[in-house]
């Protein structure tokens, strides 16, 4: 995982904005690994196709953030969220909701299966 310093992120800023710099972060990481370019060549806005990811790259980010998340992706979630920006502030969203109501979501409503969805399967 990154190292944040002071000058990435302001203390000050609502919990939710350091969430998603954290989680975009990660995303960035995974991201320039793949395309083999500089962490800093990557602009969180643009769309993921315009980087240079396709469908199997795709795949494997996804792969990559459910191992460093600790959660299990629909795949279909990057069709919806698009870029880094987009999906980093979707994956913040899972994360704060599945913390506040510990309530099971199916998978086509919020883009993350649950281990007892495996059992049904």
């Amino acid at each position: 995982m990154p190292r944040l310093n002071s000058t990435q992120y302001n203390s000050a800023a609502p919990p939710e904005t350091l969430v998603t710099n954290v989680t975009q972060e990660i995303i960035v990481d995974i991201v320039a690994g793949q395309l083999r370019v500089p962490r800093t060549s990557l602009a969180v806005e643009t769309p993921f196709y315009e980087l240079g990811l396709d469908s199997l790259s795709g795949i494997r980010l996804l792969a990559a953030l459910e191992e460093r998340l600790g959660m299990e992706l629909d795949p279909m979630l990057l069709l919806d969220f698009t870029s880094i920006e987009t999906l980093a502030a979707r994956l913040d969203q899972l994360k704060l909701d599945e913390r506040s109501s510990h309530a099971e979501t199916p998978v086509g409503d919020a883009g993350v299966r649950h281990a007892s969805d495996k059992a049904g399967s």
